[in-house]
């Protein structure tokens, strides 16, 4: 399902968008990895920077659903720390990707597609 899609989103994004360099430069108090998003622009408008902590979370629901948050909140630590990383670039704002995935069944309770909803909130 598309659960795996987002364990490796890493690797998946930087493939999908050649723009996109992503790095993991540490982990938060709960043990949730933080990834520095860079996003490189053309020659007029500067680069963008992010630093960004990415939530699996498992739903305990009978329909199994699957939902990935990735957020800036509470990482301005970080990229304090990681300034000499960012250059010249522009702080963006990462402020929530929310995605949930359920998975539907048909009348033998196999899984037969999904559903995806999705809630997005950057300002690059």
């Amino acid at each position: 399902m598309l659960q795996g899609f987002f364990y490796n989103y890493g690797q998946e994004m930087p493939a999908a968008q050649s723009n996109l360099r992503l790095s993991k430069i540490g982990s938060c108090d709960e043990g949730v990895d933080v990834h520095h998003m860079r996003i490189i622009t053309p020659f007029i408008v500067s680069n963008r920077s992010m630093f960004v902590s990415w939530y699996h979370l498992h739903s305990r629901e009978e329909n199994g659903a699957y939902i990935f948050v990735a957020s800036q909140a509470g990482n301005d630590n970080f990229a304090r720390e990681q300034i000499n990383k960012i250059g010249s670039d522009v702080q963006g704002d990462y402020n929530i990707n929310y995605v949930r995935v359920t998975p539907i069944f048909n009348g033998s309770n196999e899984v037969t597609g999904c559903k995806i909803a999705q809630v997005l909130s950057v300002d690059p």
